[in-house]
Order: C-alpha cells, then sequence, then structure tokens
C-alpha cells in the first residue's frame, strides 16, 4: 500500500546579510532554517551608461553570468 499526502510547499526565506559590494553591486544573502541559504548578487550598472553605451538597464547579459560561473567554480567557495 502507497500513502500521499497532497499538501503546499512554502518556502518563505529571510533576508540575513546584505553588502553593497562595489557600487551598483550588491550581495544579499536569503535564510530558511534547515532548509535553504541562498547568495543573490544583484547588479545595476546604470549610473555607467553615460560611459558604457550599451548598458540598456540593471542586469548582466548571460554570457557574463557563464564566464563567472565558470570562475567561481575554479576558485574556492565565496565565504561571507
Amino acid at each position: 500500500m502507497i500513502a500521499t499526502a497532497a499538501g503546499t510547499a512554502v518556502a518563505a526565506p529571510t533576508r540575513t546579510f546584505v553588502e553593497e559590494v562595489q557600487p551598483g553591486i550588491q550581495h544579499e544573502i536569503w535564510e530558511q532554517t534547515g532548509v535553504v541559504r541562498i547568495h543573490l548578487v544583484r547588479v545595476d550598472l546604470t549610473s555607467h551608461r553615460k560611459d558604457f553605451p550599451e548598458i540598456t538597464g540593471p542586469g548582466v547579459e548571460l554570457a557574463a553570468v557563464k564566464r563567472l560561473e565558470t570562475q567561481i567554480e575554479l576558485d574556492p567557495p565565496f565565504q561571507p
């Protein structure tokens, strides 16, 4: 016999750490005790738009994120 239970999974992480690493780059840690720990990096370089016209809004191109992922895999884990 197999028993199943229907229900809704709820995630409610709270921001436990925030730091502006550089102007326009913010590092946050969101945690839900015993369940999840999320490192989030927000990037907004629009203040440099006059010098770099290719910046059209907040965020980073996917290719840059892929390069960063490769670099992170090569380096030891980041510890705040």
